[in-house]
């Protein structure tokens, strides 16, 4: 994880499954790193990453985000190889309120990020 001052965006990758457990624990850290350079945006690398959760979990997601401090306001890029994979995750935040968007090029979300 690390701070873009171009884009003024936390870079996040994430390699492994992505589930409940894992969202909850890189969302405090999200947070933190937001608070502390005061990011207007998130670019999530899951590339790596498979989805691995229930429907009920991937549900609780977004509130959990909250919960940890990353405010519905902030601007996500979600950067991942098969689109797919991650539509209902997409669509479950946007339903929640989140700005976020899924890539596979990631010129295409740095150019989305900053506008």
């Amino acid at each position: 994880m690390k701070f873009d001052r171009d884009l003024n965006c936390i870079n996040v990758v994430f390699t492994g499954e992505f589930n409940f457990s894992a969202l909850s624990d890189l969302a405090e850290e999200v947070a933190q790193y937001l608070k502390k350079h005061e990011g207007a945006c998130v670019l999530n690398d899951l590339r790596n990453a498979t989805v691995i959760s229930s429907p009920l979990s991937v549900y609780q997601m977004p509130q959990a985000a909250v919960e940890a401090g990353v405010k519905q306001g902030i601007k996500r890029a979600l950067l991942v190889n098969d689109p797919g994979k991650f539509r209902f995750l997409e669509t479950v935040f946007l339903n929640s309120g989140n700005t976020v968007q899924l890539f596979t090029d990631i010129d295409e979300a740095r150019s989305w990020l900053l506008q």
